[in-house]
Order: C-alpha cells, then sequence, then structure tokens
C-alpha cells in the first residue's frame, strides 16, 4: 500500500512538472530591437506608443510587442500599423470569436472541455513552431465553434508572443473524432470572422495547416474552408491520413505519446492547456476589452465588405 502511495505521488510530480515546459517563454525586447531588420526602429514603435495615449480610451489595450508585431505586418509603415490597429479594434467590437473572452466564464470553460491545443516545438531546421488542435468533443452537439475558436485564438496568441517577429508557425489539426454531424455544426459566421483575422489583422505568419486523422468526409469539409475561409487558406492545407508525416519536421520527443512520439500525453496536454488559459485569463481580458465604442463613429476606416466578405453577407452552405 505505501509503495502504491510513493508511485501515484511520483507520477503527480512528474506530470506538474511537464505541465511547466507548457510556459510560453517571454520575450527578450533589448534582443528584438539588437536582432531587428533594419527597417524596425524603435523611433516608430515609440511614435506608435504616443499616438495609443491620444486614444487610450478607443483602442484595444497593445503592448510594445504588439505595435512591433503591427509593424512587421504592416512593412514597417506607421501610419499603415496605425489604419491596421484602428480596422482591429473596430473588427474586435462585431466579431463574435472575440466577444466575452473570460476564460473562467462557464461558456469558455465548457468549450476548453471539447477541445485541446497545445504548442510544439518543430525540428531545428524547421524555423517557428507548431500549435496542434485536437478536436475532443465526440458528439457534435458539445460544439461551439465560436467559443473553440476563442480557445485556439487565446492560447495561441500568448505563444506567439514569445516567438521574435515575424512568428512563423504551422498548425497541426487531429479530426480523429470528427464525423459528417461535426461539419453541420459548423458555425459559418465563425469561419468567415476566422478568415478576415486572419488575412487582415493577424499577427504572425500562418505557414501551413496539417489534418491528420481524417475520413471520408475530408472533401467536404474542404470545400466549406475554401468557401469560407478564402483560396489563399485552403492552399496552405496539407491532408494527411494519419500522423506519419509529421516525422518530418517534428521530432518524437515532441509528438503526443498517442501519436507514436515520447512527449506528454493528450490528457496532460490538455490540463496544461487549461492551467494555462487560467494563469493568464485576467491578462487576456484586459487585452480584448474596448474601453469605449465612440471610435466607431469617429474613425470608421473599414466599412462591412472590408470586414466580412465582398459584399458584407454571409453565404448560405448548406452540408448534406
Amino acid at each position: 500500500m505505501i509503495h502504491i502511495k510513493i508511485a501515484t505521488r511520483s507520477r503527480n510530480i512528474s506530470i506538474r512538472r511537464s505541465s511547466q515546459k507548457m510556459e510560453p517563454p517571454s520575450l527578450d525586447l533589448a534582443k528584438v530591437y539588437e536582432n531587428r531588420s533594419p527597417q524596425l526602429k524603435f523611433e516608430d514603435v515609440h511614435r506608435l506608443q504616443e499616438w495609443m495615449k491620444t486614444k487610450k480610451h478607443y483602442l484595444i489595450d497593445l503592448d510594445e510587442i504588439d505595435l512591433i508585431n503591427f509593424l512587421h505586418q504592416c512593412d514597417f509603415d506607421v501610419e499603415k500599423a496605425k489604419k491596421r490597429i484602428t480596422g482591429a479594434t473596430i473588427f474586435q467590437t462585431r466579431a463574435r470569436i472575440f466577444q466575452d473572452i473570460d476564460m473562467r466564464s462557464e461558456s469558455i470553460k465548457a468549450a476548453m472541455e471539447t477541445v485541446l491545443v497545445s504548442h510544439i516545438t518543430l525540428k531545428d531546421d524547421n524555423p517557428g513552431m507548431a500549435i496542434f488542435l485536437k478536436v475532443l468533443a465526440t458528439d457534435a452537439k458539445q460544439i461551439d465553434a465560436a467559443n473553440l475558436i476563442k480557445v485556439m485564438l487565446m492560447y495561441t496568441y500568448l505563444w506567439l508572443r514569445g516567438l521574435e517577429p515575424p512568428a512563423d508557425h504551422v498548425i497541426i489539426v487531429d479530426l480523429e473524432v470528427v464525423s459528417v454531424a461535426h461539419l453541420a455544426a459548423l458555425d459559418l459566421r465563425t469561419l468567415r470572422e476566422l478568415s478576415c483575422f486572419y488575412n487582415h489583422f493577424y499577427f504572425g505568419t500562418l505557414c501551413k495547416v496539417h489534418f491528420i486523422n481524417v475520413g471520408s468526409w475530408i472533401d467536404r469539409l474542404l470545400s466549406i474552408l475554401k468557401s469560407t475561409m478564402g483560396r489563399d487558406f485552403s492552399e496552405k492545407i496539407c491532408v494527411h491520413s494519419n500522423a506519419n508525416n509529421l516525422h518530418e519536421f517534428i521530432s518524437l520527443e515532441q509528438l503526443p505519446k498517442e501519436l507514436g512520439g515520447d512527449f506528454l500525453s493528450f490528457h496532460q496536454m490538455h490540463e496544461a492547456m487549461k492551467e494555462l488559459l487560467e494563469r493568464h485569463a485576467d491578462e487576456l481580458l484586459n487585452k480584448y476589452r474596448v474601453q469605449s465604442s465612440d471610435l466607431l463613429h469617429i474613425e470608421m476606416t473599414y466599412n462591412e465588405p472590408d470586414l466580412f466578405g465582398l459584399d458584407g453577407k454571409f453565404r448560405r452552405l448548406d452540408v448534406d
């Protein structure tokens, strides 16, 4: 009996230590400026900071790391960065995927039980990182697409902040439990909003999206994504029947145990995900809170077509 208690305690300690490895690194800003692209100037970051102060009651909360990422995405043009920050603020007041960002709310907690999102380190010859996403809910009725996307975006944001810009990364999506019923439950407005975010306001560079453990329904899923996310996104998708091809850019030490690797188990990764999001709940809540809606009437630089498609409407897409 004593032996069992000691073994259990040792295993729990091991899980806690493994979970600690899942804490995102802190980005050293001094090194960012030291290794910076010639176009990145501290003076430009300072100009954006001063501009932000004059609009602190209107714009979303952005720190120095965020501003550097915006400059990278705008080819280091300060005026373009201002426009993009303004557009991002307006977009976040409208998009469902950025409403009610509270990782301690019951709705988000429920969504966190339906999905696993985790960070995976790539091999040294592959720049950036990988975000692993696995749908856990076998019952499609448990899926809330908007809240599931919130969990993914918030987790990804915390890890991208630890990468020197440009933040290159890939997304690996495990669709083992997904069925046609899951596809029918997809919220197409949520996908449209996600497409807009990736195309206009994203702070990282999404290189590839790998779908693994796909079923016979994959053509339907690809059709939905092409219709809602656009051709550019669909061209980044790679489809795999299993996880074997992941060995090309992920070492066995970094692959989850259930995929044939020596990393954490899905359960350990899931627990680490929930702990991380709960630990940063206040930070995420403050970041995506807009202080005032007056900006919508003062500086409307993006209109509905810019934000949600060519005509501002959502096409109806029926899935058999």
